[in-house]
């Protein structure tokens, strides 16, 4: 059952972190829910905004873990995956029929199965996250998504973390 759920939480993180590709594709065909484009772009947002923080909440049904000891350097990584979501506006500015953006955001959910960096949705960014690239001394390095922001060094302990996959964590308080 743990794995059923955590597979599902998974789901959640890749499919909200995609979901600004399609956004931006509604907005730019002038796909409206209603026929007030002001109103159907705030209701986009607050959709999206709104499953970032659904996808924080049920993060707190992932297994427990910490980190401590072992850290050779911590590295703010939020400007790294800056490219990654810039790519899926120019994808959306592109694509005019409906059935090829679909096709699109199902091969990049697939993608997002195999890659650990799919989890880190610019939108945590507005809820007050930041991304820490933690390299440890064994050669590895992990990512962790986190409200901390000041005194982040090799000798801080990361606690109350919520294990995404092997390589990503997220920090609940």
């Amino acid at each position: 059952m743990d794995k059923i759920v955590h597979f599902f939480v998974k789901i959640f993180f890749w499919a909200n972190s995609l979901s600004l590709l399609l956004v931006i594709y509604l907005v730019i065909n002038s796909k409206w829910l209603i026929n007030d484009r002001t109103t159907s772009c705030i209701v986009y947002l607050l959709a999206i905004l709104l499953g970032s923080f659904f996808c924080i909440c049920i993060s707190g049904l992932l297994s427990d873990d910490s980190i401590a000891g072992g850290i050779e350097s911590v590295e703010l990584a939020n400007d790294t995956f800056l490219p990654v979501y810039l790519s899926y506006f120019f994808v959306a500015l592109s694509i005019k029929e409906f059935e090829i953006i679909v096709l699109v955001f199902i091969i990049l959910l697939l993608f997002a199965a195999f890659s650990s960096s799919i989890y880190f949705n610019p939108l945590f960014v507005f809820l007050g996250f930041n991304i820490y690239k933690i390299n440890k001394k064994n050669g590895t390095s992990i990512y962790i998504i986190c409200k901390k922001k000041k005194n982040i060094n090799k000798y801080f302990r990361f606690s109350h973390l919520k294990r995404i996959n092997d390589h990503t964590f997220i920090e609940r308080n």
